[in-house]
């Protein structure tokens, strides 16, 4: 990050005739990059170990800028100057699109070097074809992605058949959200910050809230402004584009859950580079002044980024403390009912694990008040009264069966109930076999259950059928399952599995060669 500012900050000096010296842009860039990794709302990215994803693909992206950045100041034409857009377009660009998807969002990183730095000028006629073809390439590329959305308006549709919020409710709740990251990215306010924020108000319309409405003349205003800052401030101009471009997979019109802080880890360099004029101003009038200004703001971010980490230190601590700030979030109120569950199943001492329990419905009852699309805290309930030997209440059962036959089965809620189907098979859980048929009728009654998910519940169902010695529904199961995903190797490998048992009634001989025909010969 403080080699590729440093680069930024060399070349913009030197077109513009100006005598800052090395040292001081050297001490600019430092702090550019200072700023950046120990502003608090980077936490998750470093400590949740899921987004090391995050910070891997950053690393990688930031190394591909910073070759392109040499092969773009490197003043000879020679093999190394080339070399350098190789490691940048070959090595670095796949290592970090293979990190995290929204790293594919780097061409056009290059793009705004060259519309804020470079101009798209060269020198050297190779360089300068490489250049030109590398804009046209972007809008070629931003051209077909426009018209396969156009042309294909399902794919967006059907991600959203998953979530609880429309296409418009996304896109205009994002425009608050943006700003929610504006903020939080500026001004260390640890009190806003959480591992969650699934508590957020969906904007149905630009006035309802009316925050949307001004949310949205902001953003405009913040592209109105980069234009303007174009040729006096180019750094500035380009910072506020990074982090806008930055949020343009993640924060616009794609299916994604609306809010995570992970998504400013790259984003927020450019907010840090956009200050840059600012810096320049204050360190000239006054150096020592500027640096002991900048050197507490820098031990502040320290001083609240290690607030937040001993936090971390168990899971226990973290979501208790995360859920004093946001008592509203469904997802914290789940997750410490589901550490209340643990301590309930593990502790020997009858009268502990009781008051273990009846801590864990309170926060699983809020949890399901609060997010009533979600089965998590249903299915949880289930397994606490399971754990503990107890019968299942009918309202929990006759509520978890309603809530599987009639809510969205989503990639969420998909993962709880494989989890409950995956307790069961793996000897963990003991459900009775007439709820857990219950619970399978009420799935198979659910419209929204289709594709993959459709296959592996009902391959998990055949699972069970086999333990409990009904094969011939296990065998019903599976062949479901691959009407359901023809294409999923896993579900066939399980089909040969079962019918193996009883060649001749299961017809194995068939099975294996429809299989062979799939995937073998695709093989070779």
């Amino acid at each position: 990050m403080v080699k590729l500012a440093q680069q930024i900050l060399v070349v913009i000096n030197q077109k513009a005739k100006n005598t800052i010296p090395l040292q001081k842009l050297q001490v600019i860039s430092l702090l550019i990059g200072l700023f950046w990794a120990l502003s608090p709302i980077q936490l998750t990215s470093v400590l949740y170990i899921v987004q090391r994803m995050t910070s891997l693909s950053c690393l990688f992206t930031l190394c591909a800028l910073v070759s392109y950045m040499a092969f773009r100041t490197t003043t000879v034409n020679s093999t190394k100057k080339y070399l350098c857009l190789i490691l940048a377009g070959i090595i670095f660009f796949p290592l970090a699109i293979l990190s995290k998807e929204n790293a594919g969002l780097t061409p056009f990183y290059f793009v705004l070097l060259e519309v804020f730095i470079f101009q798209f000028r060269s020198p050297f006629k190779l360089e300068r074809f490489l250049v030109v073809a590398l804009k046209y390439t972007a809008i070629i590329v931003l051209i077909a992605i426009t018209l396969w959305l156009l042309i294909n308006p399902e794919w967006l549709a059907n991600g959203y058949a998953g979530r609880n919020f429309s296409l418009s409710e996304r896109v205009l709740t994002e425009t608050r959200i943006l700003l929610l990251y504006l903020y939080l990215c500026i001004v260390p306010d640890v009190s806003n910050m959480s591992l969650f924020h699934d508590d957020i108000v969906l904007s149905t319309s630009f006035i309802n809230p009316v925050s949307t409405l001004f949310a949205t003349l902001f953003l405009f205003g913040l592209i109105g402004l980069i234009f303007k800052l174009k040729n006096k401030y180019p750094v500035s101009a380009l910072g506020l584009s990074i982090f806008l471009v930055g949020h343009s997979l993640e924060s616009t019109i794609y299916p994604l859950e609306l809010v995570h802080e992970h998504r400013n880890y790259f984003p927020s360099i450019g907010l840090w580079l956009a200050f840059y004029p600012l810096f320049v101003k204050a360190y000239t009038a006054n150096a020592k002044k500027f640096l002991l200004f900048v050197s507490a703001i820098v031990f502040i971010f320290m001083l609240l980024s290690f607030s937040r980490v001993i936090r971390w230190t168990s899971e226990a601590s973290l979501y208790d403390y995360e859920l004093s700030k946001n008592p509203q979030s469904s997802r914290l109120n789940y997750s410490v009912g589901r550490l209340l569950i643990i301590a309930a199943l593990e502790n020997k001492d009858k009268p502990i694990a009781e008051s273990h329990m009846k801590n864990a419905l309170y926060y699983l009852n809020k949890s399901h008040q609060l997010s009533s699309d979600s089965i998590g805290p249903v299915i949880a309930k289930a397994r606490l009264y399971n754990g503990l030997n107890k019968e299942i209440p009918d309202d929990v059962a006759q509520t978890l069966i309603n809530s599987l036959s009639t809510k969205i089965l989503n990639a969420s809620n998909m993962g709880f109930l494989s989890a409950m189907l995956q307790c069961q098979i793996n000897g963990i859980c003991d459900y009775q076999k007439e709820f857990l048929k219950e619970v399978f009728s009420a799935i198979s009654s659910n419209t929204s259950l289709s594709g993959d998910y459709k296959a592996m519940t009902y391959n998990d169902m055949a699972f069970l059928y086999l333990n409990w010695g009904e094969h011939d529904n296990a065998i019903q199961m599976i062949s479901e399952a691959i009407k359901a995903a023809p294409q999923n190797k896993a579900i066939w490998d399980n089909a040969l599995v079962y019918s193996a048992m009883n060649k001749e009634r299961y017809r194995y001989d068939l099975l294996k060669k429809q299989y062979d025909n799939l995937f073998e010969n695709n093989v070779k």
